[in-house]
């Protein structure tokens, strides 16, 4: 990990801290707030051109865990509603049902859950999580949608 330096944008002066994740930088703004710009390789030092550029436009607003949380539970949802349940609640419901159409929807739903809270958690706990960004967040969850089972 480098030093801190400091980068002139506009007039302002920006403090680029020492990076704790491996795809952004850590950079205090004049008012002291910590903002994380995006990059490639935060080994190689930040410019003034690229954080000119991230500073041009609006970075995706990060949510809060708990609401992370709950677009999760909404991807569930809207997944389960595209097999005509309810809720991903709903048609886990199903699991062991009699009618075997049911029971492997039911299956494949809570395999889905399954794997997208173990994956989410994973990836929580890694050292290079990206920003919770509804994106990120979307595409992370993309990785763990279900096929639905044909009998």
């Amino acid at each position: 990990m480098s030093a801190p330096y400091i980068l002139t944008v506009s007039g302002k002066k920006y403090v680029v801290l020492d990076s704790e994740q491996q795809n952004f930088h850590r950079v205090q703004t004049a008012d002291g707030q910590v903002i994380g710009v995006p990059c490639v390789d935060s080994a190689e030092p930040l410019t003034a051109e690229e954080l000119e550029e991230f500073l041009a436009s609006p970075p995706a607003r990060v949510l809060a865990e708990t609401e992370a949380e709950a677009l999760l539970d909404t991807i569930l949802d809207d997944w389960a509603r595209e097999w005509g349940y309810a809720s991903a609640a709903r048609c886990i419901t199903y699991r062991g049902d009699k009618n075997p159409i049911f029971a492997a929807e039911a299956e494949a739903m809570f395999e889905a859950r399954s794997d997208l809270w173990t994956g989410t958690i994973e990836q929580a706990n890694s050292p290079a999580r990206p920003p919770l960004t509804e994106a990120n967040v979307r595409a992370h969850a993309a990785q763990y949608k279900p096929t639905r089972p044909v009998l």
